[in-house]
């Protein structure tokens, strides 16, 4: 019995060292979302800007091109209610907030992540945030929230023939490339292949969805006036391709509620979806800026807020 128990710990040993590993390496090695949660836990007190959006704004705002100190906790596919959760969260302590630059982007309005969205977990890790339907061994380790999701992110991530990006202390990606940049931003080779890549990118119509965003927006705005902090509303660059696609009543829908925003007064837009300044090369793919337009998108923004102060 002993011999047996002894074995079987000897077996196990490799198995737990294994398990241990992965649970840290997910948790505390270096990623754009983890780094980006410690850069806003380590500078409450200094944010006087705060970004919040999905990945067109994780992509494209790069804060060390903002004079003012500033936070982008954008992330891919964070919808209005990840996006309020984060802001009603940190609120408090963001004593110095002045701005809050909040993307309004085509697909925006009428995204919702559902109750078990894999994503969730990351947020009640590393933001304290519970708004999901997930297992409780969940909340213990990552890996079990999308186990295929982490198999190829571990892939990537411990192969050394891997192109390792470079991330900056706000969580921001400095040498992100795409799709085009394969196409070596081949204007013709990019149209021609749109149709296929794009059958089903941000197709989704959904009035329930604009609805229930509609309002979660309606109410970070109107605790954002009440407390003296100046609304922006960020459309961030898109390249036609993706323009080429959009749905006109979805479009008109998103054109409506934002004129109604405006009227209130107190909102600015930063509006450079359709702007001419940005080309090819400054696009990883259809709908999302590379390093290199992020840097062009944040010195623009930089500019404009400078020329409001």
């Amino acid at each position: 019995m002993k011999k047996f128990i002894k074995k079987t710990i000897l077996i196990s040993l490799p198995i737990i060292f294994i398990g241990m590993f992965i649970k840290i390496f997910i948790s505390y090695y270096p990623n754009t979302f983890n780094t980006k949660a410690n850069y806003l836990n380590s500078n409450l007190e200094n944010i006087e800007i705060l970004f919040l959006g999905s990945s067109h704004t994780q992509n494209g705002v790069n804060p060390k091109f903002i004079d003012i100190s500033s936070a982008n906790i954008a992330y891919g596919s964070q919808d209005y209610q990840l996006n309020s959760a984060i802001y009603f969260k940190y609120i408090s302590r963001l004593k110095k907030l002045k701005k809050l630059i909040i993307e309004l982007d085509y697909h925006s309005l009428e995204q919702k992540n559902n109750a078990d969205y894999f994503r969730l977990p990351w947020y009640y890790k590393y933001h304290d945030i519970n708004l999901g339907d997930f297992k409780p061994y969940n909340k213990i380790s990552l890996f079990l929230s999308n186990p295929d999701f982490f198999k190829n992110y571990l892939i990537r991530k411990l192969n050394p023939q891997t192109k390792k990006f470079t991330i900056n202390k706000f969580g921001f990606v400095e040498n992100d490339f795409g799709i085009f940049e394969k196409f070596n931003f081949d204007k013709v080779t990019i149209a021609e292949t749109a149709l296929t890549r794009l059958k089903n990118r941000h197709n989704s119509v959904s009035i329930a969805n604009f609805d229930v965003n509609k309002e979660i927006l309606e109410l970070i705005l109107d605790d954002c006036i009440a407390k003296n902090i100046e609304v922006i509303i960020l459309k961030t660059p898109q390249y036609l391709t993706y323009r080429n696609n959009y749905n006109k009543d979805k479009l008109e829908r998103r054109r409506i509620l934002l004129d109604s925003l405006l009227s209130i007064g107190e909102i600015k837009v930063l509006d450079f979806e359709t702007d001419v300044r940005f080309n090819v090369k400054d696009f990883k793919n259809d709908d999302h800026l590379n390093s290199k337009g992020a840097e062009k998108l944040s010195k623009l923004i930089n500019e404009e807020i400078n020329t409001w102060r």
